[in-house]
């Protein structure tokens, strides 16, 4: 039998202070209370669809028992999902308006300029036989363990000289 929107909205006001109570006992990482209520609504939602009648009717302790499950495993999937990163780099990704307006203030011509006056300041910095050493290998790719097992030297000294060329080249 399918439920009119009436009954649908009846039903789940019913039940929405019992998942506020759920959602208050959970935390969702970049999210709020409100954020896991409204997960457990889509659970409740989705329970009221696929809920199995002749276990009971809508009004029954078993449906109640069945929905809250729904919304409560609706919760601690976005609780996963939030806690996964598997989306961090959407949420934290520039909008495609914010880059047309950084590509209008820049012609190519200035930043091929400016990539230029960049290695010509780098180009005059006084760097140590060391640091040049680091400096190319770090150009062809090798890692701070490797370039201190190559030049004999600890893990530890090898990242303070990557940290002296950086203050060099930001001028500090």
């Amino acid at each position: 039998m399918n439920k009119t929107d009436a009954q649908i909205n009846q039903i789940i006001s019913s039940l929405e202070p019992d998942v506020r109570k759920i959602a208050h006992k959970l935390y969702i990482s970049g999210g709020t209370e409100e954020d896991l209520v409204q997960e457990g609504l889509i659970g409740l939602c989705d329970s009221i669809s696929s809920f199995d009648q002749t276990k009971g009717d809508f009004n029954s302790e078993s449906f109640k028992a069945f929905a809250l499950m729904c919304a409560r495993r609706e919760m601690l999937d976005a609780i996963r999902r939030a806690g996964s990163k598997k989306h961090q780099v959407l949420s934290s990704a520039v909008s495609l308006e914010k880059v047309e307006k950084i590509q209008l203030t820049k012609s190519p011509e200035d930043v091929i300029l400016d990539k230029e006056d960049e290695n010509n300041k780098i180009s005059t910095i006084d760097f140590t036989k060391t640091e040049k050493q680091i400096i190319e290998m770090l150009l062809i790719g090798l890692s701070a363990d490797e370039i201190a097992v190559k030049l004999g030297k600890t893990k530890k000294a090898i990242d303070d000289t990557y940290y002296r060329i950086r203050k060099k080249i930001k001028g500090e």
